[in-house]
């Protein structure tokens, strides 16, 4: 079966003048009708165009596709096979590609709330910017960090400043009971009211809440939180939490 011009172009989607140049640079031989001179071309045309086509979207140029395609050893079935499996292990590049973008997207999110967080909290641009930065390199890879993003991303500013004062609530609550064992039933209950709060962000796994407990004490920035509400609170709230692991603090 033979094929003019205007129907070679509708069916592979290459334009007349391509068509010109492969045959100028000889990578294309169409054989001319005897009675009105016209180009025809074949299916064996048409396979050599589409492989040609495939070629350019693999990056080759022209010069490297004529010295393959004329070669005494191209075959164009392998060629095929091979070009296959080239694009399928791309495609599973960029799958994964795509992947991770939307992993960062959703971190990058997640980061923006957390620094307007620190904003409420009375903290100025840079210093807000660089908490919420602390807490990705952090945690940015853990379930937990992912879990918190994805459950406050639609939070609005009234959110961040019910999220503000309802810390600042239990803190105080920690602050009346200091007088109390941290093991005791009245800081227990306590303790509980700030899990319950942690969970509006995150599941607080006992890793977590031990990491906390320590957070508390050995960061001076958290540790300040708590001591501008009342001396060694600090170090009341991670003893508590400890003693809700059933730990006991061996640094009191």
């Amino acid at each position: 079966m033979t094929y003019t011009t205007t129907q070679l172009t509708a069916m592979l989607g290459v334009t007349e003048r391509a068509l010109r140049h492969y045959e100028q640079i000889g990578l294309i031989a169409p054989a001319r009708n005897a009675a009105n001179n016209y180009r025809e071309y074949t299916d064996s045309d048409v396979r050599r165009l589409s492989v040609i086509g495939l070629m350019k979207r693999l990056g080759l140029s022209l010069e490297e596709i004529k010295a393959r395609i004329d070669s005494a050893y191209f075959d164009i079935a392998q060629y095929l096979e091979d070009a296959e499996g080239k694009l399928a292990s791309e495609r599973e590049q960029l799958e994964t590609l795509i992947s991770q973008a939307a992993s960062y997207r959703t971190n990058v999110d997640g980061l923006q709330a957390q620094v307007e967080a620190h904003k409420l909290a009375g903290l100025d641009d840079d210093v807000a910017a660089d908490r919420a930065t602390e807490a990705y390199v952090r945690w940015g890879s853990s379930d937990a960090y992912a879990k918190s993003t994805k459950r406050t991303a639609h939070y609005q500013k009234g959110d961040w400043q019910q999220v503000k004062a309802d810390g600042l609530r239990i803190a105080k609550r920690f602050a009346e009971v200091m007088d109390q064992d941290p093991a005791s039933a009245k800081v227990q209950a306590v303790v509980q009211e700030y899990i319950a709060y942690l969970s509006q962000f995150y599941d607080p796994t006992p890793e977590i809440l031990a990491g906390l407990a320590d957070m508390y004490e050995s960061d001076p920035r958290f540790k300040q939180y708590y001591e501008d509400i009342a001396l060694e609170l600090a170090k009341f709230v991670s003893s508590a939490l400890r003693e809700s692991l059933g730990k006991v603090d061996k640094s009191a």
